[in-house]
């Protein structure tokens, strides 16, 4: 991972696993991936990054650097070629907005480009950043819906709007109820989840009943590079994930709102089915395909072989005579696109 110089204090670009394009990196293979240790040792100091003596084998960092640096490799690894987290569950009240909505109203919050609220608004830059990368954005409140909506619907200050959120739970059952209602509508698991929340309790609350959920306590007075560096352990955005199809997928979260509202309002599956006008093309998988077939295999964990491929590992198998079939599907709310790949072993004659 490495950070221009000239970005690397603009938090929101932290997240961005930049393209080194000096004479030395173009040695590197083009998947790899560097982390940048002058930014891992810039973010503890340089006191804390070196040893008071030199070790035996010649080694001057410290063992808490030497941590850092390993919790950096497994992260970027994990990412890479590991379970992904999905979504991003965000509380409004001190985390989208300061102040509480329901005492003040969408024009007493806090929240603005400049001042106090200034630190609520590059927040939301940051979650739609997140969303525009694929991670689907949810909110988890307790509130009034309707006071909530007002803000989202009203507030000129507002980055993020009504259409990126592709789950909602807003009301006064307990976090951990609202968690598991967040993952059955959007149908995830927990453990696929980071919740943001500025009430320490609550995420306690919510890891007592479910450990597997990842929370990060939002505390402006902690400085935002806290907040940002503790959503970088969880998120790791790259350059080609920005694409069509992920965007595609976040604002399929949404429309599964409207697909699960037409199933309950017809009386069998069949009778879903066919209002639904669900049409799937199986076809010959195109190099163009092959960055969405390595997204789905590291992002899907059900139906799959269990296998994770990159793009060089896929044109290495088409190359030895491996058949790869896209499936595409498309309804009457959305043209789902590419969501899912057939892998035909001709050797062997199995399928993957």
């Amino acid at each position: 991972i490495w950070i221009p110089p000239e970005t690397a204090t603009d938090p929101v670009k932290l997240f961005y696993n930049a393209t080194v394009k000096t004479k030395e990196q173009r040695m590197y293979p083009a998947n790899s991936r560097v982390i940048d240790l002058e930014q891992l040792i810039l973010r503890i100091g340089i006191s804390e990054s070196l040893a008071v003596k030199e070790k035996r084998w010649g080694d001057r960092y410290s063992f808490k650097l030497q941590e850092i640096v390993a919790r950096e490799v497994v992260r970027v690894y994990e990412t890479q070629y590991g379970r992904r987290k999905k979504c991003l569950v965000l509380d409004c009240d001190g985390v989208l907005w300061g102040g509480i909505v329901s005492e003040y109203g969408p024009e007493g919050i806090k929240l603005s480009e400049t001042g106090i609220g200034s630190v609520y608004q590059k927040f939301q830059k940051l979650a739609g950043l997140l969303n525009q990368h694929g991670i689907i954005l949810a909110v988890c409140s307790k509130n009034d819906a309707e006071d909530v909506k007002k803000v989202f619907c009203s507030h000129t200050a507002m980055k993020l709007q009504e259409e990126d959120i592709a789950a909602w739970s807003v009301n006064w059952q307990p976090k951990s109820q609202q968690m598991a209602q967040l993952a059955e509508k959007l149908q995830i698991d927990l453990q696929d989840m980071v919740l943001v929340d500025d009430n320490q309790w609550e995420l306690e609350e919510v890891r007592s009943r479910y450990p597997q959920v990842a929370g990060v306590l939002f505390d402006p007075k902690k400085g935002e590079r806290q907040i940002y560096e503790k959503l970088a352990e969880h998120f790791l955005l790259k350059p080609e994930d920005q694409n069509q199809q992920n965007r595609l997928r976040v604002q399929t979260y949404a429309d599964d709102v409207k697909r699960e509202t037409l199933r309950q309002s017809t009386a069998n599956y069949d009778e879903f089915l066919e209002k639904l006008q669900t049409k799937v093309e199986v076809r010959q998988a195109k190099a163009s395909d092959l960055m969405r077939i390595s997204d789905l295999s590291r992002r899907a964990n059900r139906c799959t072989n269990g296998t994770r491929y990159t793009v060089e590992q896929l044109k290495k198998l088409m190359e030895c005579g491996y058949q790869l079939q896209a499936v595409v599907v498309s309804d009457i709310y959305r043209d789902l696109g590419l969501v899912g790949c057939i892998g035909i072993d001709p050797e062997n004659r199995r399928l993957d």
